[in-house]
């Protein structure tokens, strides 16, 4: 998880820029300080990730169960606390997400507006042609008969 946020929310990445993510991830980490404090896992600081200190782990299964089960429901109400927040209707996420449907439909309706613009330019543009094409024609007729009124003036 943490390196598919860091590689999307790295300078290339698709979600480039966009540091809600990057700020959930290390809410989500500072869920998870009682496990690190009682040595369950261990935190990469290089890279980000964290992983599980099984020897830690099984010692506190076989000596001290009833303090890993307190422990685990410490990290899960807290993460369910911390989450909430995020997913619950008006939360981080929804109101982001009604934020981006708004950007969404703003940059539609601009589209729209300049598509309609553009085809009314096009529009105009045929008209001025297509008038400028008749007043060639009745020029060239005009000349046309003067020319045939007159003769071809030729220089001699």
């Amino acid at each position: 998880l943490v390196n598919t946020l860091n590689k999307e929310t790295g300078k290339d990445g698709r979600l480039s820029g966009e540091y809600s993510l990057n700020t959930i991830k290390s809410g989500l980490y500072r869920q998870l300080e009682p496990l690190l404090t009682n040595g369950l896992i261990k935190y990469d600081r290089t890279n980000g990730n964290i992983s599980l200190n099984t020897t830690k782990l099984q010692d506190m299964l076989e000596n001290k169960p009833n303090d890993l089960q307190n422990i685990l429901m410490q990290v899960k109400n807290n993460v369910y606390d911390y989450l909430k927040d995020y997913t619950q209707m008006s939360g981080v996420i929804d109101t982001k997400l009604k934020s981006y449907d708004k950007q969404i439909s703003s940059i539609q309706d601009m589209i729209d507006q300049m598509n309609k613009r553009i085809q009314t330019e096009i529009q105009i543009l045929k008209n001025q042609f297509i008038y400028m094409q008749n007043l060639q024609a009745q020029y060239n007729d005009i000349s046309a008969r003067i020319q045939a009124t007159f003769g071809l003036q030729t220089n001699k």
